[in-house]
């Protein structure tokens, strides 16, 4: 197949998809309406897994159906990790191909302290079950907006933490809060400077839009899944496996929000 026939396939099965979640997207609430502020990728594999689950089990499945969780709900959720993952294959070659090296060079900054605060806050911590929780909630998405928010959590986290860090002499808790402040702020400014061309803009809006949607419909169904199986331990460890980090992009995203 020729490259343009491909293109142009893919174009149409999106319109499809599309039309088929047009009232999910008009219901969707404008202010969890968001950047993805995680790997959407990540999103879409737990869907398919969760739904290929539900669809199998008929001892999870039928109790949901009280509350309005059934096949139609599931369909939906695969079509819109369908839309996810298009979305998001088109957004990083975007990326690809407009990304400057002065960008390039900012980014790896930000990517290479993100990482080092995770570094030391894991040893620092690493005997804190809790703490180590919260960290794992720091996604370690591929988007410009999800390395923002990553400096900018971390440096939260880090300062109200601050005592954990003061024995060591190789890290200055408050120094790094700041740097990573200052860095988010950097990045925030440089990709400001990135000329937005309706075709970014539009790709970015439908991204954005396409995981709100898909992160939507999972924290839907575990919700549901928590509550008609709040007696079964095991069940519930099912349901809850990613609700809390579901629970913390929720919250997160509506306060980054923008429709």
């Amino acid at each position: 197949m020729k490259p343009g026939t491909k293109d142009a396939s893919q174009g149409a099965e999106l319109q499809e998809v599309l039309l088929a979640l047009k009232d999910e997207f008009d219901a969707l609430d404008p202010q969890y309406v968001h950047d993805p502020v995680a790997n959407p990728m990540v999103y879409v594999e737990e869907a398919r897994e969760l739904v290929a689950i539900l669809l199998k089990n008929s001892e999870l499945a039928t109790p949901l159906k009280e509350l309005g969780i059934d096949e139609s709900v599931y369909e939906k959720t695969m079509l819109a990790a369908k839309l996810c993952e298009v979305t998001e294959h088109k957004w990083l070659l975007l990326l690809k191909r407009s990304r400057r090296s002065s960008w390039s060079e900012v980014e790896k900054r930000g990517q290479m302290m993100r990482d080092e605060l995770i570094a030391a806050a894991r040893y620092h911590l690493r005997h804190d079950a809790h703490m180590l929780h919260e960290l794992d909630l720091v996604q370690e998405g591929e988007g410009a907006a999800d390395l923002i928010l990553d400096l900018d959590t971390l440096a939260r986290f880090i300062r109200a933490r601050r005592r954990s860090f003061r024995h060591d002499p190789l890290f200055d808790a408050d120094e790094r809060a700041d740097a990573a402040r200052k860095l988010a702020h950097e990045l925030r400014e440089h990709l400001g400077e990135i000329p937005r061309d309706p075709e970014r803009e539009a790709l970015r809006k439908l991204r954005a839009r396409s995981f709100s949607l898909l992160s939507y419909l999972l924290f839907e169904i575990r919700q549901a899944g928590l509550y008609r199986f709040w007696k079964d331990e095991e069940n519930v460890k099912f349901f809850g496996n990613a609700h809390d980090r579901d629970q913390m992009m929720m919250i997160r995203g509506s306060q980054e929000g923008w429709s």
